[in-house]
């Protein structure tokens, strides 16, 4: 399975080339975890398998950068890779009432490709005001997507 953007947090996605099953991987010093992540009031991550590596040595970079070492062997991931994801504004969301121009995303290296209400999808607007059950269509790399969801449904810490 091949690593979909690794992070200075260690966590990245596999997928399988031939059935698209997804699994979630945290690389740490000594060891690799496989698992899965969910939502019960915060997110959370479940482990299904540890493997332990002798000689591990995982390096964090910036911004979101990731250096790996083993005995001989060396791999930098960086997850300057834009991705494009869907993020609802949930009722409860800190985002939701406000302006979208008031919404500092650019700041975090994410930009809003469009909006959607009521199943139709537009242009952002930067006037409109977000309502629960809106859609925002965010690019980014991964961890400044991760980010932008925080920040939408928390607002800035």
């Amino acid at each position: 399975m091949p690593l979909d953007g690794v992070g200075s947090s260690g966590h990245t996605n596999l997928v399988c080339p031939a059935c698209s099953a997804s699994q979630e991987l945290v690389i740490e010093n000594e060891k690799i975890t496989l698992g899965y992540s969910y939502a019960a009031g915060s997110s959370h991550f479940e482990p299904t398998r540890e493997v332990k590596l002798k000689g591990l040595l995982v390096v964090p970079g910036e911004p979101d950068d990731l250096d790996v070492q083993l005995a001989e062997r060396h791999w930098h991931f960086s997850v300057s890779r834009l991705s494009h994801l869907r993020f609802a504004v949930l009722p409860a969301a800190w985002a939701r009432g406000r302006r979208l121009g008031d919404l500092d995303f650019r700041s975090m290296n994410v930009t809003v490709e469009a909006a959607e209400r009521d199943r139709v999808k537009a242009s952002p607007d930067m006037e409109r005001v977000l309502e629960a059950g809106d859609f925002l269509w965010l690019a980014g790399p991964d961890p400044a997507l991760t980010r932008a969801w925080f920040y939408m449904n928390h607002g800035p810490q």
